[in-house]
């Protein structure tokens, strides 16, 4: 994934296996925070690298969207 902020020339990029470690990671978390398959994870922002991150953590973990 590549980002590149309003009004900056550099890009941000996550490569494939940064992007799966985060997703694990983020999935290990909310495991931890003790959420089950029944609960539900809102994400408020922009889209962004972390906005992708977070929903392929969720997807790991086993959330559905609404």
């Amino acid at each position: 994934m590549k980002q590149r902020e309003p009004g900056h020339d550099p890009w941000r990029q996550v490569t494939y296996g940064q992007a799966l470690c985060a997703a694990e990671s983020i999935a290990q978390w909310l495991l931890a925070c003790g959420l089950t398959a029944a609960d539900s994870v809102m994400v408020l922002s922009a889209n962004s690298i972390e906005h992708a991150l977070l929903t392929q953590g969720c997807y790991a973990w086993g959330a559905s969207r609404s």
